[in-house]
């Protein structure tokens, strides 16, 4: 079943223009890849000391104002940077920011976002989800699954 992150976005803009949040589909399948990808830094910086991260295009983030999302789940966000949801809050088209170069950055713990609000230089970052936040949703698939 698949899962909803919602992160904390910081922009490069001084005045704070730009989104707040993004939101992200976490199904197993993109989570295992994601963990994947994550094996994969860690066996290239088991080689190379300098690598501190590999990019990879991606378009899975909705990236949003705050007021796209209900009040107390906006707060607890912003408190936490991260919270995953069971069900993706219902947001409306014209409150979803339009990006472009959207990369999933990957280290050998933890993924987080990178895009550049369309038509601008603003650039846009998330937080980072860790590998065990991954993992468990992979494993609450493979538990959740009869036999498995």
């Amino acid at each position: 079943m698949p899962r909803t992150a919602v992160m904390v976005v910081w922009s490069s803009a001084d005045d704070c223009v730009g989104p707040d949040f993004a939101l992200l589909e976490l199904t197993p399948e993109y989570a295992q890849l994601l963990l994947r990808r994550m094996a994969m830094a860690r066996a290239q910086q088991s080689q190379d000391k300098s690598l501190y991260a590999l990019s990879f295009w991606s378009g899975q983030p909705t990236f949003v104002c705050w007021d796209a999302l209900p009040e107390e789940l906006a707060g607890q966000v912003e408190e936490e940077e991260l919270v995953i949801l069971e069900q993706a809050p219902a947001v409306a088209a014209d409150q979803v920011e339009r990006v472009e170069c959207v990369r999933a950055v990957v280290t050998p713990e933890d993924v987080y976002w990178e895009a550049i609000v369309k038509h601008t230089s603003i650039r846009l970052a998330t937080a980072t989800c860790p590998r065990a936040t991954l993992a468990e949703i992979v494993q609450q698939t493979v538990c959740g699954t009869p036999g498995g």
